[in-house]
């Protein structure tokens, strides 16, 4: 998800502006979505291993599974450590996404968000690879753990896909402007 955020939001400015040609309120809620979903997400896999009684997926639940008492206590910390990497991401979601706190919103609290960035993601994300590939080293004898989207199937194709169409609405207004229109240029387009 952050990888495909950055490919959309944190390239250029050139994609930012065509990314608003198109449309830009509607890319403006991709962007927070993609976002609050990545600070959601980080939060979630650093939580404590129990929440109101129920056991929870977490990195932090990892430690408990494993035989071996010195590699358990390696997970362990790594899973500390991620932990602590992602604090601004839990942050986030404790006060503003997934409950809105009311001097937060209001500006009002002393205590503001706690600062966020794709730094702080790709180090929070960097953290919780720690965790996993030192699992699947142990235990697959890998430690390919990544899950990168395939260049073309993802934000950069409908970049492309959103580039061409403008280029093309471009064209067509310019024909319409000048005169030199097809007549499917001014009637209206067939439902989607």
């Amino acid at each position: 998800m952050m990888d495909e955020h950055c490919e959309l939001f944190g390239t250029s400015s050139g994609r930012i502006e065509l990314l608003n040609s198109a449309a830009p309120a509607f890319f403006r809620i991709i962007q927070d979505s993609l976002w609050e979903d990545v600070l959601l997400s980080i939060s979630r896999l650093t939580d404590g291993s129990k929440s109101c009684g129920k056991s929870n997926l977490t990195v932090n639940a990892l430690a408990k599974l494993l035989p071996d008492k010195s590699f358990r206590d390696s997970i362990d910390d790594l899973a500390r450590q991620a932990t602590a990497a992602a604090e601004f991401a839990r942050d986030w979601r404790n006060r503003r996404i997934a409950h809105r706190d009311l001097g937060v919103a209001l500006g009002e609290t002393l205590k503001p968000l706690s600062p966020a960035s794709r730094k702080m993601v790709k180090e929070a994300i960097a953290a919780l690879h720690q965790v996993l590939n030192a699992v699947s080293e142990k235990y697959l004898h890998s430690t390919r753990v990544d899950f990168v989207v395939t260049p073309m199937t993802g934000a950069a194709a409908l970049l492309r896909v959103i580039r061409d169409g403008v280029d093309t609405e471009r064209n067509r207004q310019e024909g319409i402007r000048s005169g030199n229109f097809m007549k499917g240029d001014i009637t209206p387009p067939n439902s989607i």
